[in-house]
């Protein structure tokens, strides 16, 4: 096992992937950074070229991960230097950089889900795991939704970015050509024009909308829908949670489907 050994942080490669954290570098390079085991192990799955950072405890710590690591790029760094590119407080001392997985340029599945300006990194990293949880076709994201590839994301997704399609800046013209292709657009709405998620039919293909926290869906896809959805919320709450009502959505979405 040779691993590359670095004590500097005025080192080029450390500032190459430094940079990474910033979104605009990230587009640059095509590439992204993933922190933590789990991550690294899937993407050791789906990457070949990944590179890997790690500390010299974690190399102590998980030899028997390490020795799979051997037919890849390894660094092997001090903890301040691994500090210097994370953000995470209490960091596993490893991280990989991979390249973005580009999504297939036209969409084939039946079913999508369309996230309107969400702005949480949390809820659309929840969003992109639960849409692989359920076999969805993948997550489109409107401009004006949160960057995809940061860090709090990729930690929510759990490595399922690496097996769901992801689309970006995903426009409004964009969706409404889907209807052209045989989509049909759900919006979740609280209007009075909306029926409830479990008392609709999808057809076969569908594109559901998961507006902005605090906005909800914007006046032009709601437009556009063939039909917005309400979830019925008998306890009396005001509003669920984005990537709660996502999962809701999505989970009716195959079981009827099935069904």
């Amino acid at each position: 096992m040779s691993f590359i050994t670095i004590t500097s942080a005025d080192n080029q490669t450390i500032k190459q992937f430094s940079k990474l954290k910033q979104k605009k570098y990230r587009e640059k390079e095509g590439r992204y950074i993933t922190e933590g085991l789990r991550s690294s192990g899937e993407i050791l799955k789906t990457d070949k070229d990944a590179v890997f950072v790690i500390t010299e405890r974690f190399l102590s710590d998980f030899s028997d991960f390490c020795d799979t690591l051997s037919s890849q790029k390894v660094y092997v760094v001090t903890d301040k230097i691994f500090n210097s590119l994370t953000d995470t407080e209490s960091p596993q001392g490893i991280l990989c950089v991979s390249t973005i997985k580009k999504a297939s340029e036209k969409l084939q599945k039946p079913y999508y889900i369309y996230l309107d300006r969400l702005t949480d990194p949390g809820n659309v990293g929840t969003v992109i795991r639960t849409c692989h949880a359920f076999g969805f076709g993948g997550v489109l994201l409107a401009p004006g939704s949160c960057d995809v590839y940061s860090g709090k994301v990729i930690r929510s997704a759990m490595g399922s970015h690496l097996y769901t399609d992801i689309y970006t800046d995903f426009s409004y013209e964009a969706l409404a050509d889907l209807k052209k292709d045989g989509y049909k657009i759900f919006s979740t709405a609280l209007i009075d024009e909306s029926v409830s998620l479990y008392e609709c039919k999808f057809g076969e293909k569908a594109i559901f909308v998961i507006g902005n926290e605090a906005n909800g869906v914007s006046d032009e896809i709601l437009s556009l829908s063939d039909e917005t959805l309400i979830i019925p919320m008998p306890g009396g709450a005001e509003s669920l949670n984005a990537s709660v009502a996502a999962a809701l959505v999505m989970s009716e979405a195959v079981r009827t489907k099935r069904g």
